[in-house]
């Protein structure tokens, strides 16, 4: 009987322009809410509306990416505040053209060229090494950029085989 070969981990994410926008809108909300409380009392709701934006802008800044790798199929999860569960993507080995390291030249160059779709699930450190994974499904062209701990990469290279470039 075969084993499945499995292995997880989280990476803390960065907030991205999204989620600093969302927290830029709330204060303009509350601003607007001070100013038209002065001039009438129709402003407390928005004051109110913009306290409570705000709450869930801060929240939704704190996330993790959850990385659950089964016989080489990852499945990438986003953690929000460590209460609500968003799946992201799952990629089969199957699209799974090639792995490699995001600082090599090859990589480098395919994010600078644009021919591939550049999705990015780590810290924004360089506190880890960064693995891109290249994915090729019915003619769409992607490139995952993970954080993958030595037992993940260890798992992917044995069943990538030939197709990892590491």
């Amino acid at each position: 009987m075969l084993e499945d070969q499995y292995t997880e981990q989280l990476v803390k994410g960065k907030p991205g322009s999204g989620e600093i926008g969302k927290v830029v809108i709330a204060a303009l909300v509350i601003t607007a809410g001070l100013v038209t409380t002065m001039i009438t009392g129709w402003g407390l709701f928005l004051l109110a509306g913009g306290i409570t934006l705000l709450v869930f802008a801060v929240r939704s800044m704190k996330f993790e990416y959850e990385y659950i790798i089964v016989n080489g199929d990852i499945d990438l999860t986003k953690i929000i505040a460590m209460t609500k569960r968003k799946p992201l993507r799952s990629i089969s080995s199957e699209v799974i053209t090639a792995m490699d390291s995001a600082d090599s030249p090859k990589a480098k160059n395919d994010m600078e060229v644009g021919e591939y779709t550049v999705y990015d699930y780590t810290d924004g450190t360089e506190n880890s090494p960064v693995y891109a994974i290249y994915t090729t499904d019915k003619g769409k062209k992607e490139m995952h950029l993970l954080q993958l701990s030595e037992k993940s990469l260890r798992l992917m290279k044995q069943v990538l085989k030939k197709r990892s470039l590491i």
